[in-house]
């Protein structure tokens, strides 16, 4: 089976933000930005059946400590769009957004190469207000990096 838009996206993200040569805001930006675009058009998916959580043990590949890799990003201010205009911002944490980008990313590619697209799809659906609401507000601070 083909991966689809999103799992090509989502293995992108990983290729760049895990592998190799240490990436440029530039390159994280642009593999969200695939993400984001791939998402709009993700059909909804199907659960293969079993809906348990993957094991991260047949991942294969060791984590990167992203702290280490990213030492330049860190911590930025975010604002509620929906909260009182009166509330005061938060701190938003870029290695926390890439931690669970990626933790996410990864999840649906190992439910797409043993379960299908559809698992796949499911899987990112039900969770696309954490892991897109992380990928939104990463986007924002990278893009305040590259235009400061």
């Amino acid at each position: 089976m083909r991966p689809s838009a999103i799992i090509i996206a989502a293995q992108n993200f990983i290729s760049t933000v895990m592998e190799g040569p240490l990436p440029t805001v530039d390159a994280i930006a642009r593999s969200l930005d695939q993400i984001a675009v791939a998402s709009h058009k993700m059909p909804p998916g199907r659960c293969a059946g079993n809906s348990e959580r993957w094991w991260r043990s047949e991942w294969i590949a060791p984590d990167i400590p992203l702290a280490e890799r990213f030492a330049d990003l860190g911590l930025y201010i975010v604002a509620d769009p929906l909260g009182d205009v009166k509330q005061s911002p938060y701190h938003g944490d870029a290695i926390d957004d890439l931690s669970d980008i990626a933790s996410t990313m990864r999840e649906a590619i190992w439910r797409s190469q043993r379960r299908g697209n559809g698992d796949a799809h499911w899987f990112l659906r039900n969770q696309q207000f954490h892991w897109e609401r992380h990928l939104r507000e990463l986007a924002l601070y990278l893009h305040a990096r590259r235009f400061q």
